[in-house]
């Protein structure tokens, strides 16, 4: 049977996004097609941060069933590389709800079972975002200074991404580089109008890993 590269599966509140604070069990894939180098799971990708776990689907499975959680996450790294696993996933579950976190380049093939994508564009690469704006996708910007929140509107009025669906995400791998961005994120957002996903996870256990 083939094995799922596997980073991280734990239980925890959805700590960014419109379904903040929802209970969830992150499934965290290994491996990505970027490299941010303000990724804050770079160990989910970077053989020098952390390594996979190869583990079977059974396994998986009988992990995400022990936290009695029904709303899945799958997490990356880069999930949308691992679609035919997330499908195989979520056929042995039959969860109540799907999110997947995503940088948005990969086509897919998975929307039938998927609730709600995630999409983070990284504009600091080439890379084409190839997700689709629609009622399933949410658009999460991280913002540092005020042209990183024009540079997010631009993007969402050329693919006419509507306000509601779109998010301003401080940088930070820590609460303190959080909260020393958050009064930048909050000014733009409230220009802009929309909305601010404030990583509720690093804000209670600051850079703290699986809660």
């Amino acid at each position: 049977m083939q094995k799922i590269p596997i980073s991280e599966i734990f239980s925890s509140l959805q700590g960014e996004g419109v379904r903040l604070g929802i209970p969830s069990v992150f499934i965290r894939f290994w491996g990505c097609n970027l490299s941010c180098e303000f990724c804050d799971s770079e160990f989910s990708w970077n053989a020098k941060k952390g390594k996979p776990h190869h583990t079977t689907q059974d396994e998986v499975i009988k992990k995400i069933k022990s936290f009695g959680v029904k709303n899945l996450i799958f997490t990356g790294g880069e999930p949308m590389l691992h679609q035919k696993h997330i499908r195989d996933i979520c056929s042995a579950i039959s969860p109540d709800f799907v999110e997947v976190e995503t940088n948005g380049t990969q086509i897919s093939r998975i929307d039938d079972i998927v609730d709600q994508f995630n999409v983070s564009p990284k504009f600091d690469f080439s890379m084409p975002v190839l997700l689709q704006p629609n009622e399933k996708t949410y658009w999460k910007f991280i913002i540092r200074d005020k042209k990183d929140s024009l540079q997010a509107i631009n993007y969402c009025n050329e693919h006419m991404i509507e306000k509601e669906n779109i998010l301003f995400q401080p940088e930070g791998k820590t609460r303190e580089e959080i909260l020393a961005t958050m009064d930048v994120v909050m000014s733009e957002a409230m220009k802009h109008n929309v909305r601010i996903s404030p990583r509720l996870h690093i804000l209670l256990w600051n850079d703290k890993r699986a809660v």
